[in-house]
């Protein structure tokens, strides 16, 4: 019994020890062991492309900026020219109307520029001949073949729109000088320019004529003449040309240069003019509460094509009404002279009126107004003419109601001079065509410059 007990105790299997590496769950080792799932085709090729994209982005990008850094060094001279051309308006005769300094100019629109900065006008059509070629700067080369500013057969429909070359540029400036303006050259050469042997006679003069007189003032040293002309190269000739041959201004005034005469608010202005004080220019202007005034400089760009007609219509008018003189004066000469240039009608009443009072005050005076250009801007209503007048009264019983219209104004008008020098803004307006410009006549003693109200505030 012991024996069988012994055996069956024998029989009875040990519990098996499972190392603790053994218990670890295995369904992780299953999973961790399957294979990592590969990108597709398809997403390799747009990764790819991207990358190349952004390569490209990136070589483009350095490009454009070396490009610039060159542009910066070999223009920065030029870029102040790029501004004034916009200033004078110049830039829109450009085929695309851009003065940028580093895009080069056409045949053709370098005598339309020319030719556009000798005239100060942006159209010729009023007195050169209708063109017989049809492209686009036809007219302006046509003219300058007539004038003999360009050879008969050098630039033509074929040829117009190539790339001009510097030394063209200086030969056209230099003959539009010489036969349009009608100035002698100078011609001596001083030794400035280096290569000045590498040309003919009168492209040798030509050069020398825009060194001496300072139309060319940047790397002079060397023309290099056959290169492509950019317009860095001709907006600097084009504004030293306008400035030294003072075409863009009435009457040939000259243009200040002097930064001492310079008025405070210059950047109003396309320009100041050497023999009018700072002080004119720094007047007030009148602003009405429309909110759309204009500056100088912004009424410049769109209308100084009618400076010159502005300051005819606005000194006759002044030659009319400061010069009375009670033994003389009539009537129907006096209305029909206002008639001319006002933009409202005078009606009989008060020109009969005003005729009367001369006479029976014995009024004489003698006067003159000249404009004070180009000091022309737009107050919101009218455009304002900054003008001077001189006048003195030579006769009256009384210093009052001296002028036309001041017989409008509540209480009259008291003159405490016998004479005066002052500076008025006189209102002006277009016609329906936008064309010609009319005066709105008022009392001169009520239009003072930097006359200005809590009405009429300042700009």
């Amino acid at each position: 019994m012991e024996q069988n007990n012994n055996n069956n105790n024998n029989n009875v299997s040990a519990p098996k020890i499972v190392p603790s590496y053994k218990n670890k769950d295995t369904s992780k080792e299953v999973k961790s062991s399957k294979p990592k799932k590969k990108l597709s085709r398809r997403s390799v090729s747009i990764f790819t492309i991207i990358f190349v994209i952004l390569i490209i982005l990136l070589i483009v990008g350095i490009g454009y900026g070396v490009i610039s850094l060159i542009n910066y060094f070999e223009y920065k001279d030029y870029y102040g020219f790029e501004k004034t051309m916009d200033d004078y308006a110049f830039s829109e005769m450009y085929n695309n109307k851009s003065p940028k300094s580093s895009e080069h100019v056409t045949k053709s629109e370098l005598v339309k520029m020319v030719l556009s900065a000798t005239f100060n006008m942006s159209s010729i059509d009023a007195f050169a001949d209708e063109p017989e070629a049809q492209y686009e700067n036809a007219i302006w080369v046509e003219y300058a073949q007539d004038k003999e500013i360009i050879g008969k057969d050098e630039i033509t429909q074929e040829n117009e729109n190539d790339k001009a070359t510097y030394i063209e540029a200086i030969r056209y400036l230099v003959n539009t000088k010489s036969k349009i303006l009608e100035k002698d050259l100078s011609t001596e050469d001083k030794g400035e320019v280096k290569d000045i042997e590498n040309y003919t006679p009168d492209e040798k003069n030509a050069i020398l004529d825009m060194v001496n007189n300072k139309i060319i003032t940047i790397k002079v040293n060397k023309i290099n003449g056959s290169k492509k002309l950019t317009k860095a190269k001709l907006n600097e000739m084009i504004i030293n040309y306008v400035r030294e041959y003072n075409t863009i201004t009435v009457n040939g005034d000259r243009i200040n240069i002097n930064k001492e005469k310079e008025p405070s608010n210059a950047y109003q202005y396309p320009y100041t003019l050497a023999n009018i004080d700072k002080s004119v220019y720094e007047l007030a202007f009148y602003n009405s509460k429309q909110g759309n005034a204009k500056t100088p400089i912004e009424v410049y760009k769109d209308n100084k094509e009618l400076f010159s007609q502005v300051g005819t219509y606005v000194e006759d008018y002044l030659n009319t009404i400061l010069n009375v003189d009670y033994n003389t004066i009539n009537a129907e000469t006096f209305k029909e002279s206002l008639s001319r240039i006002s933009l409202y009608t005078q009606t009989d009443e008060e020109i009969n009126e005003y005729v009367n009072y001369v006479k029976s005050n014995q009024i004489k005076t003698t006067g003159s107004g000249k404009v004070q250009f180009p000091c022309i801007y737009y107050d919101g209503a009218f455009y304002r003419v900054r003008t001077e007048i001189t006048y003195k009264i030579e006769s009256a019983n009384e210093l009052k109601n001296i002028f036309y219209k001041d017989l409008s104004v509540t209480d009259g008008v008291t003159y405490e001079k016998n004479e005066d020098k002052i500076i008025i803004d006189i209102p002006i307006s277009k016609d329906l065509r936008g064309s010609l410009l009319f005066i709105s006549i008022k009392p001169i003693s009520t239009l003072k410059a930097g006359n200005v109200t809590v009405d009429i505030p300042r700009f």
